[in-house]
């Protein structure tokens, strides 16, 4: 489809536009649309399009819109009420590049169109996005934008996903929701919604559901108000989260007038494995106008700071709170930061608390990585640390050139540090062995009967098996006590000793060792089992009968006498 539309349009006081419905193996839209659209009180039709691939080139849409025109008003010179249509996209792979998009906006009473897509793969390059915003005085809301993908990849300035209610319209920006194994924002691209140009409605929420997200090179996911409306929380639940040199934000700007009390629940909510921020990345929420900055909250197994931070940050008014729960390492790392500031321009309010749960805590001491709670005329803000480990930290009363944690006030009350330091549990991990007494017998193996013959199949063999001291085997939790036996020194009377050694003369001992006579070692060529069990072994050999007998009857004494004898 190259520079020509596909529409449908209703105009009139009442009825609704038809719906648009595409179904192909490859569309290519190129200088071109496919919309439906609304200037009355009908409502706009939906457009539906399901394609193996679909590409929107220079300038190419697909949109449901109402009104839309230099003037929105029906003959009578009503606002029209009609709500702009759903769009649905159903692919494998979809590009959309070239300042091409999908779209639904709304000018009048009535709501922008939901948009929905489904797609293996989804790719934005060269000033393309998603779109659905209120507009010109409006009373409606916008659409919701919902995506699931296998990959979704945005690349480019002014690349984005976005829902905005503008031009002093009342209606709230729409929810963004995107599902996917992998998003990934590059070269100054951005997911967001906003309120501005004195508009009165609400920023819309957005959740963010990933194996793994990045975001690279000034790339944002953001959610901000320039008036009175609130702004949007951010939701991320991811495996894996990178963000170099780009932001998570929420902010009221500085012409906004935000209730303070609206804004107590976390707006950014992180939940991963791990989160890593480096190249000055940014996760923050600030308040430039009149209102409190929101609260951060970040739940994962590890967070790494590489000339990053994590903050909020007001001008007057209170500075959000930082908790961060982690399974294991926190490490900052060059000039990182984790605070919160308020009153940044001399004026009141507290700053925020920071609390993190971690197994370890790490900096290095000469980086200047710091944890601070700041304000100027109101209260510092508290701290509270607890983890097994805390490496690399100063604790001083004014920020130095070393890494620091302070908790502090210009003019009023510092804010207070807690550091709770966990003691190591020995038995963490161990497991407790069994108690049940072992019968040994179990472990003996049985004697050879009479009627095995050597090399019948029958014939299993015999053992030896050792089964150690046996008793209970402690527990982890007992005293380790040694099994060691201690005997005691004996000190031998050398002057008795001398004295029977000088009885004897040269001549007898040497008559003595003449009359004893001389027994000839040999390596042992047989064994025998003794009365009392004891495996002896013979200078002579044994036959297969006697080793096999040898097991039911005790050594003769003709035996025992040549094994003494060494003969």
């Amino acid at each position: 489809l190259k520079s020509a539309g596909i529409n449908s349009l209703t105009s009139g006081d009442n009825g609704n536009a038809g719906n648009v419905i595409v179904q192909t193996g490859t569309l290519t839209i190129e200088e071109a649309g496919i919309g439906s659209r609304t200037k009355g009180k009908g409502d706009a039709g939906q457009v539906e399009v399901t394609a193996d691939s679909i590409s929107l080139i220079r300038n190419a849409g697909i949109s449901s819109n109402a009104c839309l025109t230099d003037s929105c008003q029906d003959n009578a010179g009503q606002t029209i009420e009609g709500n702009a249509g759903q769009v649905i996209i159903d692919a494998g792979s979809i590009v959309i590049e070239n300042s091409s998009g999908l779209g639904s906006d709304t000018e009048g009473k009535g709501n922008a169109g939901k948009i929905t897509i489904t797609a293996d793969s989804v790719v934005f390059r060269e000033q393309s996005g998603i779109g659905t915003n209120t507009r010109n005085n409006s009373t409606g809301n916008a659409g919701e934008i919902t995506i699931t993908a296998g990959s979704l990849l945005l690349e480019g300035q002014r690349n984005g996903i976005g829902s905005e209610t503008q031009d002093n319209s009342s209606g709230d920006a729409g929810k963004i929701t995107i599902t996917a194994d992998s998003l990934v924002l590059r070269e100054g691209s951005t997911i967001g919604t906003r309120t501005i140009d004195n508009s009165t409605g609400d920023a819309g929420i957005i959740i963010i559901n990933v194996d793994s997200i990045s975001l690279e090179n000034n790339s944002e996911i953001l959610s901000t108000t320039e008036t009175t409306g609130k702004i949007g929380t951010i939701t991320l639940n991811a495996n894996s989260i990178s963000l170099s040199d780009s932001r998570i934000t929420t902010a009221v700007e500085e012409r906004a007038v935000v209730n303070s009390q609206e804004n107590q629940d976390p707006n950014i909510i992180i939940r991963g494995s791990s989160l890593s921020l480096t190249n000055n990345a940014q996760v923050t929420a600030s308040s430039s106008g009149q209102g409190n900055a929101s609260d951060i909250l970040v739940e994962a197994d590890s967070i790494f700071l590489e000339e990053s931070n994590i903050s909020t940050e007001t001008v007057s008014g209170d500075g959000g709170n930082i908790t961060l729960t982690l399974q294991d390492l926190l490490l900052l790392r060059n000039g990182s930061q984790i605070t919160t500031s308020a009153g940044t321009e001399d004026q009141p309010g507290d700053g925020g608390d920071i609390t993190i749960n971690a197994d370890l805590i790490v900096a290095f001491l000469e980086e200047n990585s710091d944890i601070t709670a700041n304000a100027f005329e109101g209260m510092g803000g508290n701290i509270t640390l607890t983890a097994e480990g805390i490496f690399g930290f100063n604790f001083p009363d004014q920020l130095t050139n070393l890494s620091d944690i302070i908790a502090s006030s210009e003019r009023g009350v510092d804010g207070d540090i807690q550091i709770n330091i966990l003691g190591v549990n020995p038995s963490h991990g161990l497991v407790e062995l069994p108690t049940t007494v072992v019968d040994p017998s179990t472990l003996i193996a049985a004697s050879c009967t009479d009627n095995v013959k050597v090399g019948s199949n029958s014939s299993k063999g015999d053992e030896f098996i050792i089964t150690g001291r046996g008793g209970l085997p402690p527990s982890p939790l007992d005293p380790i006590i040694s099994q060691t036996v201690i005997a005691d020194w004996v000190t031998i009377d050398n002057s008795a000793t001398e004295n029977d050694q000088s009885q004897i003369t040269p001549a007898a001992r040497e008559e003595s060792a003449r009359k004893r006579p001389r027994r000839r070692i040999v390596e042992a060529q047989g064994w025998l089992i003794g009365p009392d069990g004891t495996v002896i072994l013979t200078a002579f050999p044994t036959t297969p009968e006697a080793w096999a007998n040898s097991w039911r009857k005790s050594p003769s004494c003709q035996d025992l006498r040549r094994i003494t004898n060494g003969s």
